[in-house]
């Protein structure tokens, strides 16, 4: 799995051409995927229809979702995957990746690619930081809920716990161990001289690699994220005094682990982090006056046309048909969808996100005003 960045939803928003397909199909991380194999086949069959009731011919229609039809059958593509797969087909263009965001299962031919869900990837940019550790490798990366990067630190670690507390301690520890078969690099749990060596070894790497933490990540405040087995991170807890190392591990070894899945099990740890701008933002919203909040599904679209949201929140799963003439400001909504339609919501967020506002998307009850599937912020009073 690749991680979806923001240059790749600008390319896709800045596509605009008839017949733009849109597929969102919900996965499984284990597993064949036989279910939603089966989902995206039907839906390639949906669409077949659909573009002949727009005027394709069955051979037309077929030529232009084959690229589709391949990802049906290429069951090397099923076998790992994340929370949900998304296609892309236009005339000219076609994109598939698998992306960490629940959704449903939804599809959409439009002039537009439908990206609103793909925003959820997008909702905080606070970075934060990852650092594997183990008694064999130790590794730091800069993260945000999209993006991950390694830390060149330039042996400012220790490469290991042999590195850290040097040949004579390691030499001696390792003479008693060779004396106990299958017990190499392992925890001693008696008495003696095996287990007093073990204790230093540890707490001198433990001490070594709190130097290094607090030689590189000084001036942050972010949170450091520790992926480890519990009774290694225990004895970090007890050896730092990083004041920004987050209390709760990623427990595990990962020393042969895609450093993509740490980045998921990292971000879920952190949800009330990440949650705290969005709760303060919607603190914002109630408390702010008459004239700074509006939740009109016409006035909503008009501003975020304007530039002037700064904060949106979306229902999730709703939608809203119809168009909206740029030129004169007129919406229309209609009450069920036609071929071509264009969700006036997801234009609604995509215009906010690539003017620089914040979208939330909320579950219905936590949306800060009821009865509108928008609700906005803006920059200044009006």
């Amino acid at each position: 799995m690749t991680l979806f960045q923001k240059k790749e939803f600008e390319e896709l928003a800045a596509i605009e051409i008839e017949n733009c397909i849109s597929i969102y199909v919900p996965t499984q991380r284990v597993g064949e995927n036989k279910e939603s194999r089966l989902t995206l086949k039907n839906t390639v069959s949906a669409l077949e229809k659909q573009l002949q009731g727009m005027g394709f011919k069955k051979s037309e229609a077929e030529k232009y979702l084959d690229p589709i039809k391949k990802v049906v059958d290429d069951t090397s593509i099923w076998r790992h995957l994340s929370d949900t797969m998304v296609i892309f087909k236009s005339t000219d263009h076609f994109w598939v990746k698998n992306l960490p965001i629940k959704t449903k299962e939804f599809y959409l031919i439009s002039n537009k690619y439908h990206l609103l869900p793909l925003l959820d990837l997008f909702n905080q940019n606070n970075s934060y930081f990852i650092f594997l550790l183990s008694l064999k490798k130790n590794k730091l990366y800069e993260a945000t809920q999209h993006e991950i990067v390694e830390i060149v630190s330039d042996d400012v670690f220790p490469d290991d716990i042999r590195d850290s507390a040097g040949q004579d301690v390691v030499q001696k520890s390792l003479e008693y161990r060779s004396r106990m078969p299958g017990k190499e690099f392992a925890p001693f749990h008696g008495k003696g001289e095996g287990k007093d060596y073990k204790e230093t070894e540890v707490l001198k790497y433990m001490e070594d690699i709190d130097d290094g933490l607090k030689e590189l990540l000084e001036g942050y405040h972010v949170p450091v994220v520790v992926a480890a087995v519990e009774s290694i991170f225990a004895q970090l807890k007890e050896a730092t005094t990083l004041k920004n190392l987050y209390p709760k591990c990623i427990p595990g070894n990962y020393d042969n682990d895609d450093i993509l899945l740490i980045h998921n099990k990292a971000n879920e740890l952190l949800k009330p982090y990440f949650d705290k701008q969005k709760n303060e933002k919607k603190e914002k919203y109630l408390e702010a006056p008459d004239s700074q909040i509006i939740s009109d599904t016409q006035d909503v679209i008009k501003a975020a046309y304007m530039g002037q949201i700064e904060t949106l929140f979306v229902e999730k799963g709703s939608h809203l048909w119809g168009e909206f003439d740029e030129e004169t400001g007129e919406v229309n909504i209609r009450a069920e969808e036609k071929p071509g339609d264009r969700c006036l919501v997801d234009y609604t967020a995509q215009t906010v996100f690539m003017k620089g506002g914040n979208v939330f998307i909320e579950d219905i009850g936590d949306m800060p005003e009821s009865g509108s599937p928008l609700n906005a912020v803006l920059r200044f009073q009006v």
